[in-house]
């Protein structure tokens, strides 16, 4: 039996079907789709705000910042936990 020397170097072979293989795409696709966000935060050059520095912004309490995240008043971006605003997106909805 013929052995591949790369399955000697620690490496690992492995045989995958066709479907299996575009499931595995499909899944790989919605990760990157569900991080997309958390990169656009990364990649802005407005620096994002937390809770506490966008409602000392505002002139309002953390509290009222969160009550109106919930209502969709405001859009906050989540990045590792967290929540995080950005000033011009902040002065758009208090204009609305």
């Amino acid at each position: 039996m013929e052995t591949d020397d790369r399955l000697h170097e620690g490496n690992t072979l492995f045989v995958i079907r066709e479907y299996d293989l575009d499931k595995l795409a499909e899944k790989i696709a919605s990760k990157f789709k569900s991080n997309t966000e958390a990169i656009t935060v990364e990649s802005r050059k407005e620096k994002p705000l937390t809770q506490k520095q966008a409602a000392e912004f505002l002139g309002r309490s953390r509290q009222t910042l969160i009550t109106w995240r919930k209502k969709g008043i405001i859009k906050g971006k989540r990045l590792g936990g967290r929540i995080y605003f950005f000033e011009s997106e902040l002065l758009d909805a208090m204009q609305r």
